[in-house]
């Protein structure tokens, strides 16, 4: 069955955590490295943000009161944390020599705030042809909706598609739905096996 369109995770996939930022803010307030990082992820709130179901802020918030920082510095924190992301500049620029060949989407497991982010400051509205947030949809990876719900917006079926994430899980619930994965684990690596899939069925 031929690959008609192809799905790429956002966050250490098309952004890179490679920037000094975020440890550099670390060293100069006093917080243990690593902890801004920890601080997000492992707060339960972490998981209601990208459902949707709390803003951004009040995500934000709660890693300030974790950091012992004072809440209302609340954007500081997420200009730090986002700040240390790079653009996957091979990968951005592969994804636009697809179109229009191929149908293209951005697949992110993200807080409502993460749209701004990616439009206004690395401009990846103009590389694809779609972008899914989950906080904005209410479901995230792996659940079989929102891989549906990225086929019925790009007008493609699920068996067409070719999936790209460097999530383990979130690849492999791709592959019982019948699509195409590739793992990604470095940049080299992931456009290669891209340009494979997509060669073999032609």
């Amino acid at each position: 069955m031929p690959i008609r369109a192809v799905i790429v995770d956002l966050m250490d996939v098309l952004l890179l955590d490679e920037g000094p930022e975020r440890s550099q803010w670390e060293v100069g307030n006093g917080v243990a490295e690593g902890a801004l990082m920890r601080a997000m992820f492992r707060l339960p709130l972490f998981r209601d943000a990208i459902l949707g179901h709390v803003s951004e802020a009040d995500l934000w918030r709660n890693v300030a009161r974790t950091l012992g920082k004072n809440p209302e510095t609340w954007h500081e924190l997420a200009e730090v944390f986002y700040s240390a992301f790079r653009l996957n500049a091979d990968l951005v620029a592969f994804l636009r020599t697809l179109r229009p060949r191929y149908k293209t989407a951005i697949l992110s497991n993200t807080p409502s705030g993460m749209r701004t982010l990616i439009t206004e400051r690395f401009h990846l509205d103009q590389a694809v042809d779609t972008i899914i947030i989950s906080a904005e949809e209410h479901i995230r990876k792996p659940e079989p909706a929102i891989f549906q719900l990225a086929a019925d917006r790009l007008g493609v079926p699920l068996q067409e598609i070719l999936f790209v994430d460097d999530e383990a899980r979130y690849v492999e619930a791709a592959r019982k739905l019948g699509m195409k994965i590739v793992q990604f684990r470095e940049t080299g690596q992931a456009l290669a096996e891209m340009r494979r899939q997509l060669e073999q069925v032609r």
